[in-house]
């Protein structure tokens, strides 16, 4: 299992020693930004965490890694959804039809664009291959930034396929350096060979009734409590200490029934139910 791995990192002072203090991440992100780590699990980042590196140390570089290759095997803990539910109807909408046509308007092509790029000549200007391409950054932030959410629902795949093909901005400074970092990275989370760990995306977990969400949840936070301990321990707290008491607390919080609860979920809905291995066939299709 990871535990070991965790112990290593932290006893060799890989990783941040101040992590269970760092609640939102930022004295991990700082530290790894000037140099002083070299493992950062960095959600969302985007070109600019490169540029701010570069200015710290114009040598550095970045280079997408797994998780570590245990005797269970080796998986992926995290990727993007796929297959997003973003819209749902009221079951007791008085006029559903209308609400179909609704949704049927703001994922029309004509829509999407407009809420996406904006006004022509004003937000975008077509490229040489006749794709929309944004202009006026100041003002796209002012009129454009906050509607996202309104075009969420359309999957924003331009009826000219040349338009789906990323582009790289080569007037930003490490554009093209960050795009190919961003391709590795989901070349290697995206790879069905390293296996995303779970029965599906956890967006696509069913939903435990409130007495084992509960149980749940209890076991979630005091096994990580437990491992915790075991990380920054040193010799005191060894590893079998640790996993003999989680297995002793997954007895006493009584986990083992939200075991069999998705055991049994997962029999009687594995033919139609979204899983892991769906999730990798709907990638390669895409």
């Amino acid at each position: 299992m990871l535990l070991p791995s965790r112990r290593r990192l932290f006893d060799e002072g890989v990783v941040d020693r101040d992590y269970l203090t760092d609640k939102n991440g930022e004295k991990a992100k700082k530290d790894f930004l000037s140099g002083k780590l070299g493992i950062y699990v960095a959600d969302n980042a985007n070109v600019d965490f490169l540029t701010t590196l570069r200015s710290t140390n114009k040598e550095a570089t970045i280079a997408p890694m797994l998780m570590p290759k245990t005797e269970f095997g080796q998986y992926t803990i995290r990727m993007l959804n796929p297959l997003q539910m973003t819209t749902v109807v009221y079951a007791g909408s008085k006029d559903p039809a209308a609400a179909v046509k609704e949704i049927d308007f703001m994922i029309s092509e004509k829509t999407w664009k407009t809420l996406k790029f904006g006004t022509e000549n004003v937000h975008w200007k077509n490229d040489e291959l006749g794709c929309p391409r944004p202009i006026n950054p100041d003002l796209r932030k002012i009129e454009m930034n906050y509607n996202t959410d309104l075009y969420m629902s359309a999957t924003t795949i331009d009826s000219k396929d040349v338009c789906n093909i990323p582009v790289v901005n080569k007037d930003i400074p490490y554009a093209e350096e960050w795009s190919k970092i961003k391709n590795e990275t989901r070349d290697l989370y995206e790879n069905p060979a390293v296996p995303l760990y779970t029965l599906t995306h956890n967006e696509h977990m069913p939903t435990l009734p409130a007495d084992l969400l509960k149980i749940n949840n209890d076991w979630t936070q005091q096994s990580k409590d437990l491992i915790a301990k075991t990380v920054v321990s040193g010799g005191s707290y060894t590893v079998d200490q640790a996993m003999n008491d989680l297995k002793s607390l997954k007895q006493k919080i009584g986990q083992n029934q939200t075991m069999d609860w998705y055991a049994k979920w997962y029999e009687q809905n594995k033919k139609n139910a979204f899983l892991t291995k769906d999730i990798y066939q709907f990638l390669a299709k895409k």
